[in-house]
């Protein structure tokens, strides 16, 4: 048996723009959060969900022990640094080491988020449950196990968030 082998072309592959970039991440990170809770919902119920969001909350919380992270205000840049890179979202910072606000002016993983759950299966997505999920499985347990107070308040297009060292 006679194999034609095609000759092979090399292929230039360009970076991505940010528009690009920002969709493809909010669309991976979507992806990977909704589909495993809408499963574990389904087929578990609530108590996975709520245990998957406790291990992520401990992992994470971990991760930024390990990486230094000691005080409200870190912890604020590393998360800032991440919703900014990944998702194009409009932060602002104020604080020090002792206590820090984070403002999302624009959070662009949620309005992703309600413009996905309009054409994705099964992902009955809203406002309040997007960002129940960022709260009550991110920041406000990691915020908790490094001992600090943790307040948020929802804005139009995204929240306020403080953390104030307590220990």
């Amino acid at each position: 048996m006679k194999v034609l082998v095609k000759k092979s072309k090399k292929v230039k592959i360009r970076e991505l723009d940010d528009d690009e970039r920002i969709a493809i991440n909010t669309g991976l990170s979507l992806w990977t959060t909704y589909i495993p809770l809408v499963y574990l919902r389904e087929h578990y119920g609530e108590y996975a969900v709520e245990n998957f969001f406790k291990e992520n909350a401990e992992a994470q919380e971990r991760m930024f022990k390990d990486i230094g992270i000691k005080d409200p205000m870190n912890l604020f840049i590393m998360n800032a640094r991440n919703m900014i890179s990944m998702f194009g979202s409009d932060i602002e910072l104020r604080g020090d080491d002792l206590e820090a606000t984070m403002t999302v002016k624009r959070c662009n993983e949620m309005a992703h988020a309600l413009l996905w759950s309009k054409t994705a299966p099964n992902m009955d997505i809203t406002r309040k449950s997007h960002c129940g999920i960022c709260i009550n499985s991110r920041f406000k347990p990691i915020a908790m196990g490094f001992g600090f107070k943790y307040n948020v308040n929802l804005t139009d297009k995204g929240c306020v968030m403080t953390m104030k060292k307590t220990r």
